[in-house]
This record gives C-alpha cells, sequence and structure tokens, in this order.
C-alpha cells in the first residue's frame, strides 16, 4: 500500500480502516490488522513521533577523548524506560550484546585511522517500532615532543635537557585522519594547558607553545586537546616534562687541538714529566648561547684556593711545582669548576677531578 503524503487524505484513509474491520469477514481480520499497524507506524513517522522517539535518549562515551587501543564505553541515558526495555548493542552493524536494561556497553578501540559505530536499539511497550540511535567513534591519537632552549656543544649526540628558568617548547603530532583522509596539522583546532590553566584557547594551526623560563619552578604538566572540525575527530595527550640540573664537565685542552671532548676529567687524572696542563669547561643545559657567555660566570679553584687570573674563563691553565733544579715535584691537588647563570640563580653547575702529577 503505497504511502499518502497528504495529511488530511492520510486521516480519512486511517479512519476508513478503521471502520472497515466491523464488516468485513473474519478470514480478512489478520490481515486488515496488519495493515492498519503499519499504516500507523507511517502515520506516526510523518507526524514526526518517530523522531521524537529516537530522541528520548542519547549515546555518551567514555572517555569523551576515546584513545587507539584502550576500552571505551557506551552508555545509553536520557529516559527511566531505558531501565526495563530490552536493549541491543550493534558494533559496525553486528549485533554483540542485549538484555534488559542493559544501557552499558564497552569495547576495544580501534587503532589510528579507523572509526567504530556504536549503535543501541531500544525495544519499548511505549513504542510499537524499535527506536535506536548511533554514534560514530573515530580514533585520534596525538604525541607531545618537547624542546628544551638550552646550550650543547656541537656534536653533541644528546638531547638538550629542560633545566629550571629555561625556555621550553612543546609540540603537538596528531594523528587525526579519517577513513584514509589525512589531516592537515595547520587545520586542526589546538587548546593548550599548562598545570592546569588555559594558555591557548581553540587556536587553529597553534601547533606548539613556548613555556617562557619564568613559569619554569617546578616540571610542568602540559595537556594539549585536538580537534578537527572537518571530521569531528578529537584527541588528548598530557605530559609532564622533567626538570634537571646544568652541568660543567672538565676536558683537556690543548693550544694546538683544543678541546678533547673524548677525555672528560671526572675522578682523577695522571701526568708524568710535564710543566704545566691546561683545562677546558664546558656548560650543559644552561640558558646560554655559548660557552663564551657572558651571562655564565665560571670559578675555577686549586685545592679550594680561587685562580683569580682565569674568572670567567672557559680555559685554566696550571703550571706544576718544581724545585730548585727545575725538576718537577710529585703530588696532588684536587681542581674545581664551579658556572652560575647572572640572572637564573637556580642555573648552576660544578666539577672537580684530582690531578696526580710526578716526574
Amino acid at each position: 500500500m503505497k504511502f499518502i503524503k497528504n495529511k488530511k487524505s492520510f486521516l480519512l484513509f486511517f479512519l476508513v480502516f478503521l471502520i472497515t474491520p466491523l464488516v468485513v469477514s473474519s478470514q480478512n481480520q489478520d490481515a486488515l490488522n496488519e495493515m492498519i499497524q503499519l499504516e500507523t507506524q507511517n502515520m506516526m513517522e510523518f507526524m514526526g513521533f518517530g523522531e521524537m522517539a529516537n530522541q528520548r535518549f542519547s549515546l555518551v562515551t567514555d572517555p569523551v577523548f576515546p584513545e587507539p587501543d584502550k576500552e571505551v564505553t557506551v552508555t545509553a541515558e536520557g529516559s527511566a524506560f531505558l531501565n526495563s526495555s530490552k536493549i541491543e548493542w550493534y558494533q559496525n552493524g553486528v549485533l554483540i550484546s542485549s538484555g534488559f536494561g542493559q544501557t552499558k556497553f564497552s569495547f576495544t578501540n580501534s587503532s589510528r585511522a579507523t572509526e567504530t559505530r556504536i549503535k543501541a536499539v531500544i525495544h519499548t511497550s511505549d513504542e510499537p517500532q524499535p527506536i535506536h540511535q548511533e554514534v560514530v567513534i573515530s580514533s585520534g591519537e596525538v604525541d607531545l615532543i618537547w624542546e628544551a632552549q638550552t646550550y650543547t656543544p656541537a656534536f653533541y649526540q644528546g638531547k638538550s635537557l629542560n633545566t629550571r628558568r629555561s625556555d621550553l617548547t612543546v609540540s603537538a603530532i596528531p594523528y587525526m585522519s579519517r577513513l584514509n583522509q589525512v589531516t592537515d596539522p595547520s587545520s586542526l583546532i589546538y587548546t593548550w594547558r599548562v598545570n592546569g590553566n588555559i594558555v591557548e584557547r581553540e587556536r587553529r594551526g597553534k601547533s606548539s607553545i613556548t613555556l617562557n623560563g619564568s613559569s619554569q619552578i617546578r616540571p610542568p604538566e602540559v595537556m594539549v586537546e585536538v580537534f578537527d572540525p572537518r571530521t569531528g575527530v578529537s584527541a588528548r595527550s598530557t605530559r609532564t616534562v622533567e626538570l634537571f640540573v646544568p652541568s660543567m664537565l672538565i676536558y683537556q685542552h690543548d693550544d694546538l687541538k683544543g678541546i678533547d671532548y673524548n677525555q672528560t676529567l671526572r675522578s682523577s687524572y695522571s701526568i708524568v714529566g710535564e710543566p704545566s696542563i691546561s683545562f677546558s669547561v664546558v656548560p650543559y643545559f644552561f640558558s646560554v648561547e655559548s660557552k663564551k657567555d657572558p651571562n655564565l660566570h665560571i670559578t675555577w679553584r686549586v685545592n679550594g684556593n680561587r685562580m683569580n687570573d682565569f674568572n670567567n674563563s672557559y680555559i685554566s691553565s696550571l703550571g706544576l711545582p718544581i724545585d730548585e733544579n727545575g725538576d718537577i715535584l710529585s703530588g696532588r691537588a684536587t681542581i674545581s669548576v664551579r658556572g652560575q647563570h647572572d640572572s637564573k640563580s637556580t642555573q648552576a653547575g660544578e666539577s672537580s677531578f684530582r690531578l696526580e702529577f710526578n716526574r
């Protein structure tokens, strides 16, 4: 039977069906009842009652920002009838579970760049037909990487570490693809928080932030929320960046070859038959531009006594003691050096070693 789109004709047609069963034979009664039920459903949908029924409940996901390969729970909420109704849960079109009052459904989220469709179908006595809602959960993920604005010497193969009062840049690397559609990071919406406080709110393309050194008193907790307005995919990530202590490392220095980075003087060092020795100190993880930076105050000491001739110099030389005949005396001395940033009192480091010299 074709659906009648004119409301007046539809209602008249419906009334005729209500009266007709009184005058027809009993053998056609079942067929007519089926037709009446079908037309009743059509009329309710046409008048908008079906849509209203579906709006009587909603699906809520936990967590709000699902991560790949993690458990996600979908909950049907909104109406008291849910607790007494039969609820069927479908995942990507496949019936997974059902039961009366089963308002929650949990599953393991898919990997990156895929989506999962969860559908809840409610069978209730209040509605002639089942009502349903569907939610699409897309897997978004974002990584946080950081880069400290601290000094390390050339050819240093490690990472510049974060220290108190240093500037720190944190960048987001989002993976927000959906259905093989690659998303441009500059088109995404970013919200940044530091220690729980919003520092950037819903900024398009703001994929990195720089923390000023004055805010680096304790290890900063950085969180970013990323949203793709084109697909609706969202992701969130949090990272705490550890604070380290600056270092001052002493190396042997040669006037012709320069600093010998292969020879760090940490505990003890011995020389034989040399009238003098030179050292270089290299700062690590200070907020300076180079080892000669004027903001770095350097103090050398021998057995606790300051070597005033080499204040604020990264190179120091020590002449070894000799006897009246000009021969080198045997002995030992403790060489130490301390570096202090002139304007950042928390940035300080020191190092020492024991020098043993013989004829």
